[in-house]
């Protein structure tokens, strides 16, 4: 089984209070509101209480988060179309066995959160916007729609990252119009970015390449980046599994789903 991880006095430890994590790949019977809960309805929300908890809301529209520590649980979340799911203006933010669904730029954005055994499904943009202390885990990314003239990924980082865990999530990303199903470039940051980053045990496919990173247009980089134990389906991207023009720290354990071929960069 996965821990849970995140990075504390320069290294990576569980993180406190925690799930265990699903022993299987993130799928229909390990992610989104668990069985059984009774869901009451409720319209679009800003929270700027700290500390902070919604749980059992069936939510038509997005939430702001304005607020610190705020916890996000068990909700289904239907954005109607608007930009984001949840947006989080402050930090410390975990969400947790919720369902996200019909949203134009992303699930989750900005940083500061952590994202647990999530349903992402049936939107037009990114799964999700990552960078500083963000964390996503157990969660199940699929069903992408993309837009014409969308840029999609299952996790996208826009500004480079400190701190960034991917960790034991399934990214299905293999339809027409999508990008990766991990995009990792520093476009809007205003220089190199010293990470940590790690990607590790997801289970990836689809994209223009499955995983992708690159400098940013003003060429400035990611580092610290550790990739391991990813299974990549094979076949599943347009032009090939893995594009890399940044260095990788560390590359162990990626393979293919089928066979356990091991692939290099």
């Amino acid at each position: 089984m996965a821990t849970l991880l995140v990075r504390k006095a320069g290294a990576w430890v569980p993180l406190f209070g925690s799930a265990p994590s699903p022993s299987s790949y993130p799928d229909s019977t390990n992610t989104g509101v668990p069985a059984g809960i009774s869901l009451t309805a409720a319209g679009s929300q800003t929270i700027s209480t700290a500390n902070a908890v919604l749980d059992s809301l069936d939510i038509s529209g997005s939430i702001i988060i304005a607020a610190a520590n705020v916890v996000i649980k068990r909700c289904r979340i239907d954005a109607g179309g608007d930009a984001y799911c949840v947006e989080v203006d402050s930090g410390n933010v975990t969400i947790q066995d919720c369902e996200m669904t019909n949203f134009a730029g992303s699930a989750v954005r900005w940083s500061d959160y952590v994202a647990l055994r999530c349903d992402v499904h049936s939107f037009s943009g990114d799964g999700f916007k990552g960078s500083d202390n963000t964390t996503l885990q157990d969660s199940w990314i699929h069903d992408f729609q993309p837009a014409p003239t969308a840029h999609a990924d299952g996790i996208q980082t826009e500004s480079g990252a400190t701190d960034l865990v991917i960790q034991h999530n399934t990214i299905d990303a293999a339809v027409a119009g999508t990008n990766s199903a991990i995009f990792l470039k520093n476009d809007l940051g205003t220089g190199d970015t010293p990470g940590p980053v790690l990607i590790d045990n997801n289970l990836i496919s689809g994209g223009n390449y499955t995983l992708y990173a690159i400098p940013g247009g003003s060429g400035f980089l990611m580092e610290g980046i550790t990739v391991t134990n990813n299974h990549f389906v094979r076949g599943s991207a347009q032009y090939g599994a893995v594009d890399v023009a940044m260095t990788i720290d560390t590359w162990s354990g990626n393979v293919y789903s089928d066979n356990g071929e091991v692939i290099t960069l």
